[in-house]
């Protein structure tokens, strides 16, 4: 069983411009997206290298992704947020705070979003 850390509350944080909030099925495509993006694959260690970064999406990573993100509420070690614009509430990216040390006082806290749209 892992340890809680008091992650298994999952808030809905309200900002100037954005909520992050609990991720819900209709995230999918949009951080789908992000994920997907060239720039995003080589900074978050999925590839390490531009033709692996623009290579096609293997056949089975959609249904990869949505059995990840389905299941990011249900885990009480790590608190995986959707970060989404405050006035379409479309998704734009992910706030995740996780492997907490309490002897050290510290966390990783990861964070993607897509690119500007021009």
């Amino acid at each position: 069983m892992k340890e809680s850390h008091g992650f298994a509350a999952k808030p809905t944080l309200t900002g100037e411009k954005v909520v992050l909030r609990r991720f819900n099925d209709g995230d999918l495509p949009a951080i789908r997206a992000v994920l997907l993006d060239p720039e995003a694959r080589i900074l978050t260690g999925s590839v390490h290298d531009e033709a692996a970064a623009n290579a096609p999406e293997p056949p089975d990573e959609e249904e990869l992704l949505l059995d990840w993100y389905c299941n990011r509420n249900d885990q009480a070690d790590r608190l995986d947020l959707a970060v989404t614009d405050k006035v379409t509430g479309e998704c734009v990216g992910e706030a995740v705070l996780n492997e907490w040390d309490p002897r050290q006082r510290e966390l990783q806290l990861p964070h993607l979003h897509r690119p500007e749209r021009s």
